[in-house]
C-alpha cells in the first residue's frame, strides 16, 4: 500500500509541474532537471514492478518456507531458555501477497494492548539464503524508516559475532508484514537475504537457494539481539 501510494503521488507531482510547465510557457532548468528525475524514477518503478510477479509457480522455499522454520526454531529455543524481561509472540501471518491482510489484521485487533513503547517486531522475510544479510531500514515514498533500536541492536550484534549485514532502503516494490506495522507507529525492522531476492515469486525457488550458514546465522543473530535487549530492559 505504501508503495502504490507513493508511486501516486509520483505521477501527481509529474502531471502538475508539466501542466504549469505548459500553461506558462516558460524554460527553467530546475523545472527541467526536476521533471527529468520524476519521469527516470517512475520509469525504473514501473519496471521493477513489472518484474515483481506473483502467483502460486514457486515452491517458495525462501520466500517464506525458511522463516516460517526460523520463527519455528526461536519459538522452541525461548520456551526451554526465557528471557526475564521479554514476553515473546512468535506470529505467522498470511496473506502477506494479498497487500499484507495478515499483518493488518493482527495489528488491528490488537493494537490496544500493545504498548508502542515497549512491542518490538522482527519481521523475517526470505532469510536463510545464500548471500550477505539485509536489514531494509526504510521503505517507501515517502520514506518510512524502522526501528532505530532494533537496527542499532543488529547492526552491533552482527559485527560481535562476525555477521555481515547490510543495511539498505526499499522504495517500492518490496512490501513486507513489518510495514503496517511501522505505519502504526510500532518499532519493527525486516531481515532478509540476498542470494534468493532474484529467484523470488518464481519455480527457481527451490532448496537449493537455502543455505545451512545463512539459517544458523539469522538463528544464532536473533537470539543475541533478544538477550541485548532484555538486559536493556533490566
Amino acid at each position: 500500500m505504501g508503495s502504490v501510494f507513493g508511486g501516486i503521488i509520483l505521477l501527481v507531482v509529474f502531471f502538475v509541474l508539466s501542466v504549469l510547465k505548459i500553461i506558462f510557457m516558460f524554460n527553467n532548468l530546475i523545472l527541467d532537471n526536476i521533471l527529468l528525475g520524476v519521469s527516470i524514477v517512475i520509469g525504473i518503478l514501473t519496471i521493477l514492478n513489472f518484474f515483481n510477479k506473483v502467483g502460486n509457480k514457486s515452491p517458495g522455499a525462501t520466500d517464506n518456507a525458511t522463516s516460517v522454520g526460523t520463527v519455528i526454531a526461536l519459538s522452541k529455543y525461548f520456551k526451554n531458555n526465557p528471557l526475564e524481561n521479554i514476553d515473546f509472540t512468535f506470529l505467522i501471518t498470511g496473506s502477506e501477497e494479498l497487500n499484507l491482510g495478515g499483518a493488518i489484521d493482527f495489528i488491528q485487533k490488537h493494537k490496544n494492548e500493545l504498548d508502542k513503547d515497549i512491542t518490538y517486531f522482527i519481521n523475517y522475510d526470505l532469510v536463510g539464503a545464500h548471500g550477505v544479510l539485509r536489514n531494509v531500514t526504510s521503505h517507501g515514498i515517502p520514506k518510512k524508516t524502522t526501528s532505530t533500536k532494533l537496527n542499532e541492536l543488529f547492526r552491533n550484534s552482527s559485527k560481535d559475532l562476525g555477521i555481515e549485514i547490510k543495511e539498505i532502503y526499499f522504495p517500492i516494490g518490496a512490501a513486507g508484514d513489518h510495514m503496517p506495522i511501522v505505519n502504526m507507529g510500532y518499532k519493527a525492522c525486516v531481515l532478509a537475504s540476498t542470494g534468493s531476492m532474484k529467484y523470488v515469486h518464481s519455480k527457481k525457488d527451490t532448496m537449493s537457494l537455502v543455505s545451512k550458514e545463512g539459517l544458523n546465522n539469522i538463528f544464532s543473530l536473533s537470539i543475541e539481539v533478544a538477550n541485548r535487549l532484555n538486559k536493556e530492559l533490566t
